[in-house]
């Protein structure tokens, strides 16, 4: 299934070229989600945190005895050690809990974001096909590296893609040959035109151009409800665009299925 056929469930699965740009929207948007998009973009600089280490908590024996110790001992209590001893042991042990507290915070940001990394591994090992990740995804690589790699084999330029968006969305436009498969179709459609609208596709940057190809590719199988519909509305905003989310291609999505589908067999194409 290919990420056109796969959009109606949450997760894009890539397989090939054609899977990719919609497989890496999906991906930068689940890291800006978790805040580290930049540790992950292929194009970035930025580095994951190194594991901060913990400060080291002042030891006894490394200050100045009493006088009373026994020779050769070493001191490992406070009570051990002589006047001086024990006050520059009291300084060194609150610059320890200070320093504790700001080994606490780096910790736990350390820790959300390698939690947070890890989410970004599982989903690109759950949604990448076997023989991708084998190629691409070495154990020892990091993610960046993966989505590089990625990017190599399978990769695609916004030119490619917005070719294939306007593929799809003409080939959206050839309605189904029964009424029964109206449903789907419609579908289909909305995802396509959707598609490349969001890329921009020339042929689907004009309201009234998309509202004609729609309307003509419904009158094939339905010219009597397409009537109907138009003249119940939208041929009124074909000339706003700001009327487009009102219209063609959503609007008709609850009812045009039930108008269709109650039309008399003689209203539809048989081919």
């Amino acid at each position: 299934m290919t990420a056109q056929a796969n959009q109606q469930n949450a997760t894009v699965l890539l397989r090939d070229e054609h899977d990719y740009r919609a497989w890496y929207s999906q991906l930068q948007a689940r890291c800006v989600t978790y805040n580290i998009w930049e540790q992950v973009n292929p194009d970035g600089t930025k580095l994951p945190l190194m594991e901060p280490f913990p400060p080291e908590l002042p030891e006894c024996a490394d200050y100045a005895p009493s006088t009373g110790l026994p020779a050769g001992a070493n001191p490992t209590r406070l009570s051990d050690l002589s006047s001086a001893g024990q006050r520059a042991y009291k300084d060194d042990l609150e610059i320890y809990k200070l320093k504790m507290e700001q080994y606490k915070t780096k910790y736990a940001r350390y820790k959300t974001e390698i939690t947070n990394l890890q989410h970004i591994m599982i989903l690109v090992q759950s949604t990448v096909a076997v023989h991708l990740q084998r190629t691409c995804c070495p154990p020892d690589g990091s993610i960046r590296d993966w989505i590089k790699n990625l990017r190599a084999h399978v990769g695609i330029t916004i030119e490619t893609e917005r070719e294939q968006a306007r593929q799809r969305y003409y080939s959206a436009l050839k309605p189904p040959r029964s009424a029964n498969n109206w449903d789907t179709w419609l579908a289909e459609y909305n995802q396509a035109v959707t598609e490349a609208e969001t890329l921009k596709v020339p042929d689907t940057t004009q309201f009234r151009s998309v509202a004609v190809d729609f309307m003509s590719a419904v009158n094939k199988i339905a010219p009597i409800w397409a009537a109907t519909f138009q003249s119940n509305g939208i041929g009124s905003t074909w000339g706003n665009p700001e009327g487009h989310d009102e219209t063609v291609p959503r609007v008709y999505d609850a009812e045009s299925s039930d108008h269709a589908k109650q039309k008399p067999k003689g209203s539809f194409c048989s081919g």
